[in-house]
């Protein structure tokens, strides 16, 4: 008989073995990751386990919060997916829509609002229950990295004028560790599209501490003329290095110092033997069409959006209102 529960944190190295074992390429379902990022915006960080006695079949890690009173189940903060990782021997012998219905009934209890972004291979919903999502389908662009400098062959005209620009502008780009640095820069990025960054820089600091100590985090840092200009901080885990977050100093834009610190990075990483570059999104439109103009493939994925009960429904109408 199926048994689905919230796993107590003691057990969190349990959960923690079944995704390398079933998933192992996603680093961002393992405890240690979905704690600190949960904790950026005070959501407490979930982990919800289908089993079968003390055998784990399936289960889905994020972050619980409340806003306006509405219980909300998502990806913790600057998380790309949380898809519903399974042991798939034992999945075909039981069967997609009964572990599915069981984990979607469980979390009506506990959620008003549920928010997947599936991790290519992870269990899809939207087929499973009477309950329907909004759907939305999602890409992302992935270069395959080769050695050397082979991964600028897919390069359009426009990155690489830019990136002769940032030559004659003897734009540097180094490694370094420097969260403060990207903080400030992300401020300026920010404030440039009249936004502000809802977390302050101790906590900033401090989440890119934790993860830095698991060896999942590297920077890198652009400058002119000694002036920090562009920074990013990259994700490695399992051969693959994820672009998570960058900003630049909107000043600097003309002197192509994005693209110049992206292909700085691509070639230091394919040199190390890395296999993939994931953008990690490529959805909003503007900043989509730069990330395509580095020459990557495509990949979609989906995400799925539910609400569940009077609750789940009513924050729908408050994100529109609130949108205007």
């Amino acid at each position: 008989m199926l048994d689905v529960q919230i796993l107590k944190s003691d057990d969190y190295c349990r959960w923690d073995d079944f995704v390398k074992q079933h998933h192992p390429q996603n680093l961002f379902s393992l405890s240690a990751w979905v704690k600190t990022m949960a904790g950026l915006n005070d959501a407490m960080p979930v982990i919800i386990v289908c089993a079968i006695g003390e055998k784990m079949v399936a289960g889905l890690a994020g972050a619980l919060s409340r806003r306006f009173g509405i219980r909300i189940l998502e990806p913790p903060m600057f998380t790309p997916h949380n898809g519903i990782i399974a042991d798939h021997d034992i999945l075909e012998r039981i069967g997609e829509i009964i572990i599915g219905e069981s984990i979607l009934k469980y979390l009506t209890k506990i959620c008003d609002r549920l928010v997947i972004i599936n991790w290519p291979g992870s269990i899809s919903l939207e087929r499973i229950g009477s309950m329907r999502p909004k759907i939305a389908l999602r890409h992302t662009s992935i270069i395959d990295l080769q050695d050397g400098m082979a991964s600028s062959r897919g390069y359009k005209p426009d990155v690489r004028n830019k990136i002769n620009k940032a030559n004659r502008a003897n734009i540097k780009v180094i490694e370094s560790y420097d969260p403060e640095c990207l903080y400030t820069l992300m401020r300026k990025t920010f404030s440039r599209a009249e936004a502000k960054i809802k977390l302050t820089r101790g906590s900033f600091c401090a989440a890119l501490s934790d993860i830095n100590g698991n060896n999942w985090l590297r920077m890198f840092l652009a400058f002119k003329e000694k002036m920090p200009v562009a920074a990013m901080a990259i994700l490695q885990y399992k051969g693959t290095a994820y672009s998570w977050l960058s900003a630049t100093d909107p000043a600097y834009y003309k002197d192509g110092v994005g693209p110049k610190l992206t292909d700085w990075i691509l070639v230091k990483l394919s040199s190390e033997g890395f296999q993939e570059f994931d953008f990690m999104g490529i959805n909003i439109q503007g900043i989509g069409r730069y990330k395509e103009s580095f020459g990557g493939r495509r990949a979609a994925y989906i995400s799925q959006d539910y609400a569940f009960g009077i609750k789940g429904r009513s924050f729908r109408f408050i994100q529109k209102v609130l949108r205007g």
